[in-house]
């Protein structure tokens, strides 16, 4: 009688071993999944919020283009007016109050061009176009140097002409 309980009491066990053995399989999945759920969130996350700043930036975008093309866009009307300084000119554009400016108001427009240039006698209306004109005798670029003075030309050509105008006593030209 004790022989059968004891067979018993060890079929009782090897079952709640197995039931052991299942539970923690069992709960081994659950913990994988688990992982893998928090894994896949974690992923959603980091798009979801590379899409929010890349939507952030769409509209930044949009609200610049908007702004651009109230600019171009004569259709739609223009709140904000650019007013000059020194004088009664408006306009609808930044742009437009800078080339009134420089126009209006600078040294150009004041009478202090045209420029004559000291080493060549070249004549310009505008800063941009002497500053252009002077490197042209720039020591680094020297192509053509007069003998007796400072002046440096790009060709064999204005080389002669300075030579003729400024260093002998009857200048020809040598075009007419």
């Amino acid at each position: 009688d004790v022989e059968i309980k004891i067979e018993s009491f060890k079929s009782n066990l090897n079952t709640v071993k197995k039931c052991l053995e299942e539970k923690d399989l069992y709960v081994s999945t659950l913990e994988a999944k688990i992982k893998n759920t928090d894994e896949v969130n974690h992923q959603q996350n980091l798009k979801i919020e590379k899409q929010e700043k890349a939507n952030e930036e769409n509209v930044k975008n949009i609200a610049y283009l908007m702004d651009k093309f109230k600019t171009f866009d004569k259709s739609v009307p223009v709140t904000d007016k650019f007013k000059c300084e020194k004088c009664d000119f408006e306009t609808d554009s930044e742009k437009g109050l800078k080339t009134h400016t420089t126009r209006k108001h600078t040294i150009l427009a004041n009478g202090k061009y045209p420029k004559i240039c000291d080493l060549c006698e070249k004549q310009f209306t505008n800063v941009s176009e002497m500053k252009k004109h002077m490197k042209t005798h720039s020591f680094k670029e020297v192509k053509f140097k007069c003998e007796d003075c400072d002046f440096v030309g790009e060709s064999e050509f204005t080389m002669e002409v300075h030579i003729g105008k400024f260093h002998s006593e009857k200048y020809e030209c040598g075009i007419c």
